[in-house]
């Protein structure tokens, strides 16, 4: 079909929402699921020369530190890598901590939302393309 850009999604809503933000044909919209390595894999065996990748912040936190099969049964979101990138991002020690004991992903943005941390969303966004 001619493209060499993906949107690979986590799901339905993270396909919603990219087909808001990136202008591409409807073809170039696929959703990886729980199988990030492998649809990044498969990727390179194809010789895409860009792929986005759109998810939400449990899926990605997931990714940014090296998880490669993302579903709930199969790994947990590690609070400490992403109290780590909080760190980073010149958090306080009151809001390392309050990261490291959060229930969630979606906890640790709310924690980060409030706090104002900037630059975290960054941060895992950098992680996740570095791995």
């Amino acid at each position: 079909m001619g493209n060499d850009t993906v949107v690979l999604t986590t799901g339905g809503r993270s396909e919603d929402f990219a087909k808001k933000i990136v202008d591409l044909p409807e073809h170039c919209f696929v959703q990886m699921g729980d199988f990030s390595g492998y649809t990044i894999q498969q990727c390179a065996r194809k010789e895409i020369k860009k792929a986005y990748v759109v998810g939400f912040i449990g899926k990605l936190a997931k990714m940014a530190a090296g998880v490669k099969q993302t579903h709930v049964k199969g790994s947990k979101v590690d609070m400490n890598f992403l109290a780590e990138l909080a760190r980073k991002c010149n958090a306080n020690e009151r809001i390392i901590e309050s990261i490291k004991t959060a229930n969630t992903a979606r906890h640790v943005s709310e924690i980060i939302i409030e706090n104002n941390v900037n630059g975290f969303f960054e941060e895992i966004c950098n992680e996740t393309y570095n791995t």
